[in-house]
């Protein structure tokens, strides 16, 4: 029988390489966002009341057919023991998934969000040419105003930092665990190990200098080469700050896995 488990958290903050690291094991299977949340957040408008036909659909052929996306999606891929899907905003589905799969368990990944924004203004640097679908392909943007897109409520950072704000104050909370980036980039085994333990997967030792994962094709649909691209080795490389001082400032309270009057739940967090 297929364990599932959830891989979340905020952006630029090591989801895609712990995935590049996790398919290592050949029981595993991971990798970069799936569509399997979007699928789910149709088929949920479906077999609502805003459909007529709602009424002739029961509450467990509801979950049959949800359970059933997961299966159609994942039936085409080598059979692997444990998948892990990847969406930040997986987060908001705790009560569905739990309910769906008994058994998972969800990893979401951290970073200071003033790194987070300066990591989103190094590549917009980088791709000076490209305009991004981050920031609604519009080119008369500065530092504030991309800042304020990616923090509004629906934006690349808000929207799923609002995700993790619910999911660690909920009953489930102890579903998750919180990685930080540097953990997992300063200490790869020792959080690998820490990760598999959370799991209760036996642990699989992992080669940190041969990874490599790239969505070329993704990347570039949305305007920002290389946000996927995964180094062939784990390090921790600390970029220069682009920022100014009184927007890191500002951005220091969104770093709620590190105030514990935002963690009442004592969700571990490595």
């Amino acid at each position: 029988m297929t364990t599932h488990h959830f891989i979340s958290g905020i952006p630029r903050s090591g989801s895609t390489l712990l995935s590049a690291l996790l398919k290592q094991n050949p029981r595993f299977h991971a990798a970069m966002t799936s569509p399997v949340y979007s699928i789910i957040n149709e088929m949920l408008v479906a077999i609502s009341a805003k459909n007529n036909y709602s009424v002739f659909i029961s509450q467990l052929q509801k979950e049959r057919l949800l359970r059933g996306v997961f299966d159609a999606y994942y039936s085409v891929m080598p059979e692997k023991e444990v998948i892990f899907d990847t969406r930040r905003s997986w987060t908001s589905k705790l009560p569905l998934l739990v309910n769906l799969f008994p058994e998972c368990r969800i990893i979401c990944c951290v970073r200071n969000v003033a790194d987070v924004v300066n990591s989103f203004e190094y590549l917009h640097s980088k791709n000076f040419t490209e305009l991004s679908g981050l920031y609604s392909f519009k080119s008369e943007q500065n530092l504030f105003d991309r800042t304020e897109i990616l923090m509004r409520p629906d934006g690349h950072i808000g929207k799923t930092l609002n995700c993790l704000n619910e999911a660690m104050n909920s009953t489930h909370a102890n579903r998750l665990l919180i990685v930080r980036y540097e953990s997992l980039t300063n200490a790869p085994l020792p959080t690998l190990s820490e990760i598999y333990d959370f799991l209760d997967e036996p642990v699989f030792i992992h080669d940190i200098h041969n990874i490599a994962y790239e969505a070329d094709e993704y990347d570039a649909a949305i305007g920002v080469p290389g946000l996927h691209t995964v180094r062939s080795s784990v390090s921790h490389m600390e970029k220069k700050s682009i920022l100014p001082i009184s927007l890191i400032k500002r951005l220091e309270s969104f770093n709620i896995w590190q105030q514990p009057e935002c963690n009442p739940q004592r969700v571990k967090v490595i």
